[in-house]
């Protein structure tokens, strides 16, 4: 009888150290849940108040003056929700690239006013 009180002492140990361990990894594992819901919900936010913006990219000798819709959270962070559609390509070494880029800027500025503002009907 003595040589069983010590077995059954490390059984209920060894029952309760498992139990201890599975109710934290339950509790982690709730934790990591709601931060991955609420991430979710920060970008379906985002994504629901994305505007079509201009911009501009240069690549190598080429600016691009471009229109793209961007959701953008408070951090900073960003994710492009459509294609970026080329307004115009400037090469750099043009001698009217200033005059090429105001000009493209404002038709991108245009086109991104009309692709957020919902068509008039009648």
């Amino acid at each position: 009888m003595r040589a069983v009180i010590p077995l059954v002492v490390i059984l209920f140990l060894i029952l309760m150290t498992w139990l201890v361990f599975t109710i934290y990894r339950a509790g982690q594992t709730r934790r990591i849940n709601a931060i991955a819901a609420a991430e979710e919900d920060r970008w379906a936010k985002a994504i629901a108040a994305a505007r079509w913006e201009d911009s501009h990219r240069t690549r190598g000798d080429i600016t691009d003056v471009i229109v793209q819709k961007v959701a953008r959270l408070s951090s900073g962070e960003e994710h492009e929700l459509a294609p970026p559609a080329v307004i115009e390509s400037i090469a750099n070494s043009d001698p009217d690239w200033h005059n090429k880029f105001k000009i493209a800027k404002q038709e991108a500025w245009s086109r991104a006013i009309d692709l957020n503002n919902p068509p008039l009907t009648i």
